[in-house]
């Protein structure tokens, strides 16, 4: 298995534009991975980072999406599907609430910095937990 598991397939990173998300779309994108981030309202970041992401040269694209609205994910899904194929890595990593700014490149409680987490996340990944898992990266207790 190992880092050849992640390269060729394609990732949807929600709230891909900074902290976590920003960490661990770098560490897909250097896995071989395809990367689309979805994002909120931090255009200005996510460009930036679908621009760090395309200097690794891989495909890449930046989609705007509340996903408070129901309509929302369809739409997110159908156009990273649109742009680079079927999705084969979801992180649903967006938070709907206020902004955690001072989360963002510090730490993130006892999971350590967005890039320990994300090192953390691509690991776990590559070690082949990736079809039909759900794999909760902050510890949160979520209904079953």
């Amino acid at each position: 298995m190992g880092r050849d598991l992640l390269a060729g397939r394609t990732a949807l990173v929600t709230g891909g534009s900074g902290g976590i998300g920003r960490s661990l779309a770098l560490q897909l994108a250097a896995e071989g991975t395809a990367v689309a981030l979805g994002f909120r309202t931090s255009r200005k970041s996510a460009e930036q980072l679908a621009a760090e992401v395309a200097e690794q040269g891989r495909p890449v694209v930046a989609i705007e999406a509340d996903l408070s609205k129901p309509e929302a994910p369809v739409e997110l899904a159908e156009g990273v599907e649109f742009a680079l194929g079927p999705i084969d890595i979801l992180v649903a990593n967006a938070g709907v609430g206020p902004s955690r700014g001072a989360r963002a490149a510090g730490d993130v409680g006892h999971l350590g910095t967005p890039a320990e987490v994300a090192d953390l996340t691509v690991a776990v990944l590559r070690n082949g937990y990736i079809t039909n898992q759900v794999f909760s990266i902050d510890g949160g207790v979520y209904p079953r």
